[in-house]
């Protein structure tokens, strides 16, 4: 075997950034491994690909290399630590649920199988309703989702549980979700205050009390939040949805100056992120900010700006799109009206395929509110 090549793709993986380059010298590294039966190399180098997938926007990579990590860890039980393949299972099932088409049935099976595996393992059931209050909120199933909220609350804690800040963050989420918008900013307070905080938190929270501060009418509070929050999401990935949360509040105070922006920057994450749930949310969010910028209810609005400058019904718009963008443009000035049925089309298309995964029309009505706070009609 050329060991020599492997251990260079191995440095080449080790050195990238996070992202899509060292996501993808990981899968080169490990098709080498394999290709020489160096089966449980590929199976640690899938241990860093899985990781680095799900936390970088890349999760439909990541299912793809969970699914021959599961095979090789349940055939090589005796020397695996079991934690460490419970802690994949649960980070993998996020990205599960963003893909719609993967069947409800198959996600609920998965954490099930996730169950039998913990207890045999010696741990609480507490990550296994946890992950079961998650998927089922994220598919809009909230009855059923808080009898397992009921169950997680006093299950014994141990060692799989997730961090206090992450388990408070995503309660946060869940009332919003079901627009108990009191209740969220209630749950959400040990965090603005900076008593609770992890890797993903506060950022993922300050995303999360946008919706609920919009439909409350303190705008200007949502506005303080996601001046912070957005600093804080605006270089990984992984924040799409939360980056798309800044961009509704942007659009819905008609800051047009910080909207464009934030569309320019993100759109390439919505092209290239493979959790489809992300995109959607997105793109819907990005069809309300076209169909509002086309009616000239936006203006211009600058730090250094004396006076504001509102403008006009316009049929064109230059922006700073991506040239992977279908509608990519090189002189930058686009058809408004083009662009906006371009994302309403996509983020449409998506939400049928969400909500009839889902069974229910969860993913229709979150983009219709979608529109009404950003100001403009669902059509």
């Amino acid at each position: 075997m050329n060991h020599s090549r492997l251990e260079e793709l191995i440095s080449e993986a080790s050195s990238f950034p996070p992202g899509l380059q060292k996501i993808e010298a990981f899968e080169r590294a490990i098709a080498e491994a394999e290709a020489h039966g160096e089966l449980d190399v590929a199976f640690r180098l899938r241990s860093d690909l899985i990781e680095s997938a799900v936390f970088n926007g890349q999760g439909d990579r990541a299912i793809v290399a969970f699914a021959a990590y599961l095979k090789h860890a349940d055939q090589n039980r005796a020397t695996l630590n079991p934690r460490d393949l419970l802690w994949k299972y649960k980070w993998i099932l996020n990205p599960m649920v963003e893909l719609p088409q993967i069947p409800k049935a198959q996600i609920l099976e998965m954490i099930s199988d996730m169950g039998r595996r913990v207890e045999a393992a010696g741990y609480s059931q507490r990550p296994v309703f946890y992950k079961r209050w998650q998927m089922l909120t994220e598919m809009g199933d909230f009855e059923a989702a808080a009898v397992e909220m009921l169950k997680w609350r006093p299950a014994l804690k141990d060692g799989l549980k997730d961090c206090e800040a992450c388990e408070t963050n995503f309660e946060v989420y869940f009332w919003a979700e079901t627009r108990q918008n009191e209740k969220a900013l209630e749950i959400a307070r040990p965090i603005l205050e900076g008593k609770l905080a992890c890797a993903e938190v506060p950022q993922n929270t300050l995303a999360n009390i946008i919706r609920p501060l919009m439909r409350l009418g303190r705008i200007d509070d949502a506005v303080k939040f996601a001046e912070k929050g957005y600093r804080l999401t605006s270089k990984n990935e992984e924040h799409l949805c939360e980056v798309s949360e800044f961009l509704l509040l942007a659009t819905h105070t008609n800051a047009l100056v910080r909207a464009k922006r934030i569309f320019s920057k993100h759109a390439i994450w919505a092209l290239k992120t493979g959790c489809h749930f992300r995109r959607m949310r997105f793109n819907a969010v990005a069809s309300a900010f076209l169909k509002k910028l086309a009616q000239g209810k936006m203006r211009d609005v600058s730090s250094d700006a004396s006076e504001t400058k509102n403008r006009k019904a316009t049929s064109s718009v230059r922006l700073q799109l991506p040239s992977e963008h279908p509608l990519y443009r090189p002189d930058a000035k686009y058809d408004i009206s083009e662009l906006f049925a371009w994302y309403q089309n996509e983020a449409q298309k998506l939400t049928q395929q969400f909500d009839q995964r889902n069974g229910n029309r969860h993913a229709t009505q979150s983009l219709k509110e979608t529109h009404e706070l950003a100001g403009v009609d669902h059509d």
